[in-house]
């Protein structure tokens, strides 16, 4: 008996000189805003705070979904046409934020590409490559400028007929975001958020506790791989280690895709031409501290490509292009 109270006192006593002892791991995975979440959370409250960041995701699903016919982002497509439409003033204050990014990425970055996209029927049974003639009558149907706003009702008008918005290149990083704040709100100081390849990390990852004498501390950086484009499912080409708490979002040309006559279309389109963009590159990674602008400036670096690197990078911490030969580009912030 006495043995088993020094082996306890030993315990704490290297617990409390290496930092703490080891906490215990919550995970949940759901699948929401159209991919499968996963999240990971340590400590003693853990479970609720999981819990509580899947509602706010689910809440953020409801606003946001542009195929959900009960969502703001419906709401506005429906009615817009026809004058101004009062919404969520925190919707509001998304899709004015989008179009800022727009702006900043020279129109690399585009929410009214709805049109155009549904033409190629990404991710339907009905996916193919629309007539030239298509396009050209779609895209002149797009463009951030033809969006009006009223901030005084958070209201927003269409300046063309049969426009549409869709925040799907925005949405899933807003919402990591959000969750971490709420996984912070109720106590978590260490978590990984996965949101269909948008990561976000809280603090570092306890260790068990032989592992972290091994280490020398309970903790460790989560590291976060970087997917090989043309490798198996959960392959990665490069490794990030989060030393701090950071977004890792990746947009790639592996992700949605269909084929035609020998040829792979994926479903990043470029704002310009109404087509898959062709830039010689097969995914761009972007680190920031925020989801929402980590996910839109990874699909503008898609589109933009090496040669437009410049106007990324002011806005980040580091991006990672991934070219069509599968060689590593790394850019950071001046």
């Amino acid at each position: 008996m006495k043995y088993t109270k020094y082996i306890l006192v030993f315990v704490l006593l290297i617990s409390l000189f290496f930092g703490t002892i080891p906490q215990k791991s919550v995970k949940k995975t759901e699948y929401m805003l159209d991919t499968v979440i996963s999240i990971t959370a340590y400590g003693k409250n853990a479970k609720k705070a999981v819990d509580e960041a899947f509602n706010e995701i689910k809440r953020l699903d409801n606003l946001l979904n542009a195929f959900s016919p009960e969502s703001e982002i419906s709401k506005i497509n429906q009615n817009a046409s026809n004058g101004f439409v009062s919404v969520n003033p925190e919707v509001y204050h998304l899709i004015k934020y989008a179009v800022g990014l727009s702006n900043s990425t020279f129109g690399a970055f585009d929410i009214t590409l709805k049109p155009v996209s549904d033409l190629w029927g990404f991710n339907t049974e009905n996916a193919h490559v629309p007539k030239t003639s298509e396009i050209e009558a779609a895209l002149k149907k797009t463009g951030t400028e033809n969006l009006e706003f009223d901030d005084n009702s958070s209201a927003i008008r269409f300046k063309l007929p049969e426009m549409a918005i869709d925040l799907g290149a925005i949405a899933k990083g807003y919402a990591s975001s959000r969750a971490a704040q709420t996984l912070k709100i109720n106590g978590v100081e260490n978590a990984i958020l996965d949101l269909g390849g948008n990561i976000c990390t809280i603090g570092k990852r306890p260790l068990a506790f032989f592992e972290g004498i091994a280490n020398g501390g309970f903790y460790k950086p989560f590291k976060i791989g970087i997917q090989n484009p043309t490798g198996a499912r959960g392959e990665s080409i490069h490794t990030i280690t989060a030393e701090e708490d950071i977004c890792v979002i990746t947009s790639g040309s592996y992700e949605r895709y269909f084929e035609e006559n020998g040829k792979r279309y994926h479903h990043i389109i470029d704002p310009k031409t109404g087509r898959p963009s062709e830039n010689g590159i097969n995914s761009a990674t972007i680190v920031s501290k925020e989801g929402a602008l980590g996910d839109a400036l990874s699909t503008a670096t898609f589109v933009l490509g090496k040669d437009g690197i410049e106007k990324i990078t002011p806005l980040c911490d580091l991006v990672i292009i991934i070219d069509s030969e599968n060689k590593i580009f790394e850019y950071r912030k001046d």
